[in-house]
């Protein structure tokens, strides 16, 4: 059985709901409660009260967006396709997204947006601009 479900849990995708910046010690209970009064299965990646985020694997998008319907302390969520502590692995990962997460976002009739966020530090136009360009 748990290797049933450890199998099943690999085809999983993995989330990054960005928080707003107030109620910083209700976002981890908030979001505890709606999984469980919906019953959202669910695995806990990075669980903190320092950062304004959280990252937790679902088993589809239709989990996630069920969180994110009763969640107030929840900006945005999106598919994590790259995380690392080392920039340099960070920049790996990037490299080697697989194709058919990438295509059918990149096709002629599609547009897409990077944004550069940052937490407890200000950077300049230019210096999101490099860290964008560096990942090309």
């Amino acid at each position: 059985m748990a290797e049933e479900m450890a199998a099943t849990r690999q085809s999983w995708k993995t989330y990054l709901l960005w928080c707003v910046n107030e109620h910083v010690r209700f976002r981890v209970p908030e979001i505890e409660s709606i999984l469980s009064l919906l019953k959202v299965p669910h695995v806990w990646i990075e669980k903190s009260l320092e950062n304004p985020w959280m990252i937790l694997s679902f088993p589809d998008e239709n989990a996630v967006k069920a969180v994110m319907n009763r969640c107030t302390t929840a900006r945005t969520a999106c598919e994590l396709w790259a995380h690392s502590k080392s920039l340099d692995q960070f920049h790996y990962q990037l490299q080697n997204i697989r194709k058919d997460l990438i295509e059918p976002l990149t096709s002629p009739n599609k547009s897409f947006k990077i944004e550069v966020e940052t937490f407890n530090k200000t950077i300049s136009l230019a210096e999101k601009v490099e860290k964008i360009e560096v990942c090309r």
